[in-house]
Order: structure tokens, then C-alpha cells, then sequence
């Protein structure tokens, strides 16, 4: 999948990512961790779960203490280089889209019972 700007197909798998698989965390994940391919310029957790992994995208978890473990992956993002570009929702449900001339990441942050957990959302611009 080659984006070029948001598709519908990218806006859906973006989407995906963020509602349908649960990821958390922060400070980069070691590169062992992460399968070929997998952008250098996209600051993962160390704690990060590889869910999907397709052509393009990737969808990563890893668990969260809590609501600020989302603005810590925000602020390494923005640090990374990473605009901006749309937010919806607030706490639990947040999710957050940035992009670089590469790449576009989908935050979200979500509840499920006694775990929370960061999603990530990675695709090929």
C-alpha cells in the first residue's frame, strides 16, 4: 500500500488499528523486536506488541499505566519529526493521527477491564 494522502483504505486500517487492536507504552523498541521493514523513523515502546503486520502496516501494542503513557508517545513522535494532522475523542478512546513525509501513525488510547493500552497504528504514506 502505497498513501500519498489519506485513502479510504488507509483511513480504514488506520481506524482499525486504533479501535479494534489494543497497544501501549514508550521508548524504543529494539529493532530484533520489530519485523523487516518496519520504519527506523517511528518511535515505538519498548514494550510494544507486533498484532498485524501487512505489506505496508503495522499494528503494535503495548500496555499503559495510564493516560499520560499517550502523551508520552505523542511528545516522542512529535520529537521524531512526526505533525499532527487530527485528533478525536478524549481519555479513554483518544486517538491521535501524525505523519511524516513517510509514514502516518494513529494513536489511540484504550480500557479493556484492569489493562490499558497505547495502539499504534503504522502505515506507508
Amino acid at each position: 500500500m502505497r498513501l500519498t494522502r489519506p485513502s479510504s483504505r488507509s483511513a480504514h486500517l488506520l481506524a482499525s488499528a486504533a479501535l479494534l487492536v489494543p497497544l501501549a507504552g514508550c521508548s524504543s523498541a529494539a529493532a530484533a523486536d520489530l519485523p523487516a521493514g518496519f520504519p527506523s523513523t517511528v518511535p515505538v515502546p519498548a514494550a510494544a506488541e507486533l498484532i498485524e503486520s501487512e505489506h505496508d502496516f503495522w499494528a503494535l501494542r503495548a500496555p499503559a499505566e495510564d493516560a499520560t503513557a499517550l502523551a508520552d508517545a505523542l511528545q516522542e513522535l512529535r520529537d521524531a519529526g512526526f505533525v499532527e494532522i487530527g485528533s478525536t475523542g478524549g481519555g479513554v478512546g483518544r486517538s491521535v493521527s501524525l505523519a511524516n513525509g513517510s509514514h502516518a501513525v494513529r494513536l489511540g488510547f484504550e480500557r479493556h477491564g484492569d489493562d490499558a493500552f497505547v495502539t499504534y497504528g503504522v502505515a506507508k504514506r
